[in-house]
């Protein structure tokens, strides 16, 4: 009974023998007589208005609620939520209401599946909720938890299902003996030269003084620390990341750029160069919305004026902006360090608790690194058994969250890495910055050997035991590949020639589909594809360039080609396997704008038109789902298209793996990252609308089932009216081809129904023609012999 307009349920109670009932996208407010209906075991209540539950606790066989979507904050709707504790409820879904606390939760034993995505007030979750005997499934998508720490809440899989195993090993730990953390992260990031390293260094010191002659720009990444007092009794601590501006690094921004830290945006006012949009991007798509200040530096006193209620608008993590010379400490200096000091004490997870054992660890970690730049896993091991570990799942589980929190890099799903701890990350960064900046790489367009990497890593501090880590770091940032056909080289794509090679691309029957219309194009998406599938790029490797690639597999190419300028990158395919190359770049690519957050765009598939119309792939979806056909909107076209052949012809739907990816990541939250279902026509994390119905195609009665089963009526009556008029052996051929056409009807009404794929269809009906002739050579061969014996 969904979607209709009920307000209320007279005379549901006449149902009583129902064991499911869907009442989803209604106006109810209240549940009357539904405590009649004690058999049920399924009940939908979602998009309604209900903040009253009264009667729901009197079903005792219910095992599934979906209440979301409801104004379940209230208290009435909590204390009648209480009450459901009482029922053996397995399934509750929640998602999409506002509610803050979750204490009544704890005593529904029987909970398996749990769904709090969406609940924007939702900050904690205690202790008792993960101590749930049978709670295997928690979901917990777009919904900001503080604590348990977002760490050990990092979801499994692509629809925000946290990890309850490693939650209630950090529980465990957290039990045995705890501390609180202190300590945040500050990052400074904007264009090359605008005073990024100068800000750092008078933070820490505000007596510092500029040099008169500039100081030399940020290569790579430089972190160091920096304390000032918590309170009257403990220290704060700030990592301070101060990054370089180079577009080079760029693509490097997504490794570092974390949750929960503090970013401050340096402008130069002097060159004006600094694109606001993109950097105040770049933070809240890396960042999930982390707080930035702004800080104008006014060098030479030259002030700039910037639209900043316009940025507000669209950027709500932009919280203020200081005008400033560093040199002088003019105007807002002092303002802008006490805002820094305060707004550090606010970010989620300051003051904390976690295992006692962890700090200590961390605390030995960071002091080894004052003389270590890593060490290896056994080393570590024996580290977190001084401490008090006992088990080796938890010394791993703390590396991986010091991992996550960017204090050490430890790779454990790289069969190399995973021996070797960096204990500072800047370093191993470095590293990978020397080759990128080296200018001998940069005139070879990004092509380097193993004995390069000897000569730029020539330092004391990179060991030859460590060239194969640290290129291996490199390969796991995608920011080179090893060339098929010459052994120790590599490629950075990143530093490719801008020119594209000649090639030739034979675009008829080519499939192409298009992303289009980022809302936010992060820099380096393409460079991360080409290392990703770098293996089929065509003409022995040659066919690549800084903002394309053409691959080549089974007599198949496909041509990817990004415009950035144009936020969009279009892959056209043709061949014979096309659709399996397709769905194999569109299931890579939907994996790298997973990686990022809150990435808004759209998937478009033109239609077979001369002139072709770009359809919204999510839309597309919604009419096959029905069955439906779709209308072109080109002007003086207006045909109607199958939307599911226009989808068949891009995908190969049989791959049911791959293509389910895809359809789990390019969706309404993406990437991202990752709904059960394809919703809306862009990827928007903000803003959810209900799809519209699509209307039912109007189709010709010589089109349905009915034309066929009448064909086969008139075929046979007519066989039997000659049955006795004609001779044997031409009543036998008649009666053989009636056959094989009957067979062809079915054949046809299936493809009809669209339950036989096209190319199925086509398989089939090929056969059938292959045989005609065999038959017709069998029942001449019948006939030849019976006329012998007469």
């Amino acid at each position: 009974m969904s979607s209709n307009q009920l307000k209320n349920l007279a005379g549901i109670e006449k149902l009583v023998n129902l064991s499911s009932l869907g009442l989803s996208y209604n106006e109810l407010s209240n549940l009357s007589r539904i405590e009649k209906l004690v058999n049920l075991s399924s009940l939908d209540l979602s998009g309604n208005q209900l903040s009253d539950l009264s009667g729901i606790e009197k079903l005792v066989n219910l095992s599934s609620l979906n209440l979301s979507g409801n104004p379940l904050s209230n208290l009435l709707g909590i204390e009648m939520l209480v009450n459901l504790s009482s029922l053996d409820l397995t399934y509750l879904d929640l998602t999409y209401n506002s509610l803050s606390s979750l204490y009544w939760l704890e005593t529904f034993f029987h909970l398996t599946t749990l769904d709090l995505s969406k609940n924007n007030t939702l900050e904690t979750l205690s202790d008792k909720l993960f101590k749930l005997p049978k709670l295997a499934s928690l979901s917990l998508d777009k919904t900001t938890i503080i604590y348990p720490p977002i760490e050990q809440l990092e979801p499994e899989g692509e629809f925000g299902e946290a990890n309850l195993f490693r939650v209630r090993n950090y529980l465990r730990q957290l039990a045995e003996e705890k501390d609180y953390l202190y300590e945040a992260k500050l990052l400074i990031v904007g264009e090359g030269a605008a005073g990024k390293t100068s800000l750092m260094r008078k933070i820490k010191n505000p007596a510092y003084k500029l040099p008169e002659t500039p100081i030399a720009s940020t290569e790579g990444i430089d972190v160091e620390p920096w304390f000032f007092p918590f309170d009257e009794q403990r220290p704060f601590r700030v990592n301070i990341w101060d990054f370089g501006g180079q577009s080079i690094y760029h693509a490097t921004h997504q490794f570092f750029l974390t949750k929960r830290a503090l970013y401050i945006l340096v402008a130069d006012n002097r060159k004006e160069d600094t694109d606001f949009y993109y950097w105040l991007n770049v933070v809240n798509t890396l960042s999930d919305g982390s707080p930035v200040l702004l800080v104008k530096n006014e060098k030479d006193d030259r002030p700039r004026e910037i639209n900043e209620s316009v940025l507000r608008e669209q950027f709500q993590n932009f919280k203020e902006s200081y005008a400033t010379n560093l040199k002088t400490n003019s105007k807002d200096y002092s303002r802008l360090l006490d805002d820094i000091r305060h707004r550090l004490k606010q970010l989620p997870l300051v003051g904390s608790p976690q295992p006692k054992k962890w700090l200590d660890v961390r605390a030995e970690l960071e002091q080894r690194a004052n003389q270590d730049n890593y060490i290896d896993l056994k080393e570590y091991y024996s580290i977190c058994e001084r401490h008090g570990f006992k088990n080796a799942g938890d010394k791993l589980q703390l590396s991986e969250t010091l991992h996550d929190l960017g204090t050490i890099l430890h790779f454990q799903e790289d069969a190399l890495l995973k021996k070797t701890l960096f204990l500072k990350p800047e370093w191993a960064t470095q590293a990978v910055y020397l080759i990128l900046d080296n200018k001998t790489v940069q005139n070879s367009y990004g092509k380097f050997t193993s004995d390069d990497l000897r000569r730029i890593w020539h330092e004391a501090d990179y060991e030859e035991l460590m060239y194969g880590e640290l290129l291996q770091l490199m390969l796991n940032f995608k920011l080179c590949y090893r060339l098929n056909y010459c052994e120790n080289t590599y490629i950075a794509p990143q530093l490719l020639r801008e020119q594209q090679p000649p090639y030739t691309l034979e675009t008829k029957d080519a499939v192409t589909v298009f992303y289009k219309n980022y809302k936010f194009m992060p820099k380096g998406m393409l460079s991360q594809l080409i290392v990703v599938l770098h293996k089929d790029i065509a003409e022995c490797q040659k066919l690549v360039w800084r903002s394309g690639v053409v691959l080549e597999r089974h007599n198949t190419r496909a041509e990817i080609i990004e415009h950035y300028s144009a936020r969009e990158i279009r892959i056209r395919v043709v061949g014979q396997h096309r659709r399996d190359l397709l769905t194999e770049i569109m299931y890579e690519l939907n994996k790298i704008h997973s990686s990022y957050h809150n990435l808004q765009y759209e998937v478009l598939l033109p239609c077979s038109c001369e002139e072709p119309h770009l359809f919204n792939f999510e839309t597309l979806k919604e009419f096959a789902a029905d069955r439906a056909s779709i209308q072109c909107q080109k002007r003086g076209c207006r045909k109607s298209l199958k939307a599911r052949d226009l989808i068949e012809g891009v995908l190969n739907v049989t791959d049911d793996e791959k293509n389910q990816n895809i359809q789990n990541v390019i969706h309404i939250e993406t990437v991202g990252h990752l709904e059960a279902s394809i919703g809306n026509t862009t990827t928007n994390n903000n803003k959810e609308e209900t799809p519209v119905k699509p209307e039912k195609p109007i189709t010709s009665s010589w089109a349905n089932g009915l034309f066929y089963l009448f064909a086969f009526v008139v075929i046979i009556m007519t066989l039997g009216f000659f049955a006795g008029s004609i001779p044997t052996e031409r009543f036998l051929l008649v009666v053989v081809f009636g056959v094989t056409f009957i067979i062809v009807v079915g054949i046809f009404q299936l493809r009809q129904d669209e339950r036989l794929k096209e190319s199925s269809f086509i398989q089939l009906i090929t056969l059938i023609i292959k045989q005609l002739p065999l038959i017709g050579g069998i029942v001449r061969d019948w006939i030849d012999k019976k006329q012998n014996k007469q």
